[in-house]
Parts: structure tokens; C-alpha cells; sequence
């Protein structure tokens, strides 16, 4: 065993195993010794919670995409059966891409951002040509998620997680 600095017999051989599988006692292992856990310091654990609401709203619209994409296959008619067909397969394109957004954005990846934020606008849009209509109520339905998402996409534990702090020694085109 290499020293590590703490005292003999705190800290013995461990066996680490995925995080899918548990963790079993074994004769001549310590229980003590758990997983590492990231540091609260470490930017992407402190985004973790608006990560994670980023990408659930973007889960939920998503599904969404796929019930309108159900609905828009139901009421099909016959004269018009090619441009239900189109709206579908647009519906269900636009929820798999979401989707597969909501997953980069919860791995920290820096690619979504942007395609999350040009939905959440389109949704934003979309909110407001409902609030002068016989459907208002359907505008704060589209409106509140979307916000939720612009703002936990946007907030700096997120933008720190995502594309690094930056340092004082750093310059920018802009500083220039």
C-alpha cells in the first residue's frame, strides 16, 4: 500500500465498484472508505440542481413534442394526409433533438446551450401570440417552463460549469 499521509489502518485496500452496483462488504476491505464524492467547490457540482431543471423542462417539452406528434397522426385527414404526416415526423424530429439536448446539457456538455435557448425563445414566442386569444390560459403554460429553463440555462453556476471561471490573466476579443 503507498503512504498517503493518513495513519496506518484508517484507510485499507477498497474495491470500488460501479455506481449501479452495490457496494458489499468483503474480508479485508474497509467499510469506512467510501465513494469520492466531487468537491462542493468543483463547478459542475454546484450546477448540478440547474442542470438538472434545464434539462427536465427540456425532457417535458420534448414529450410534449411527441403527444403532438401523436395528435397531429390522429386527425388526419383525407385530402390533407401528406401535411399531417409532415407535422408529425417535424414534431417527433424536434422532440428527439430536444432530447438529446436535455441529455448533453446533464452531462455538462457546452454544445446544448444554445439549442435549448433558441427553443425556450421560439416557446416564449409562441406564449405570447397565446395571450391574445380565446386561449390565454395556455400562454403561462408555455411561458413559465420556458423561463425556468432560460433562467436555470443561464444562471453562472451553470455558464461556470460549462465553460470555465474566468481569471483575471484572461482576455477576451472584446479586452483587445
Amino acid at each position: 500500500m503507498r503512504h498517503t499521509g493518513v495513519p496506518a489502518g484508517l484507510i485499507t485496500d477498497c474495491r470500488v465498484y460501479p455506481r449501479s452496483r452495490r457496494r458489499r462488504w468483503q474480508p479485508g476491505y474497509s467499510s469506512r472508505v467510501t465513494d469520492p464524492e466531487p468537491a462542493p467547490a468543483d463547478p459542475a457540482y454546484r450546477a448540478r440542481p440547474y442542470l438538472l431543471g434545464g434539462a427536465g423542462v427540456c425532457v417535458l417539452e420534448a414529450l410534449a413534442l411527441v403527444v403532438l406528434g401523436l395528435a397531429a397522426i390522429v386527425d388526419i385527414h383525407r385530402d390533407r394526409i401528406a401535411e399531417g404526416l409532415t407535422s408529425a415526423v417535424f414534431f417527433w424530429i424536434y422532440a428527439l433533438g430536444l432530447a438529446a439536448c436535455a441529455r448533453g446539457l446533464w452531462r455538462a456538455r457546452r454544445w446544448p446551450r444554445g439549442a435549448i435557448l433558441l427553443t425556450q425563445l421560439i416557446a416564449l414566442g409562441m406564449a405570447y401570440s397565446f395571450w391574445g386569444t380565446s386561449q390565454r390560459w395556455l400562454a403561462p403554460v408555455i411561458a413559465i417552463p420556458a423561463l425556468a429553463a432560460v433562467f436555470c440555462v443561464l444562471h453562472p453556476a451553470t455558464t461556470a460549469a460549462l465553460y470555465g471561471r474566468r481569471t483575471p490573466d484572461d482576455t477576451s476579443p472584446d479586452d483587445v
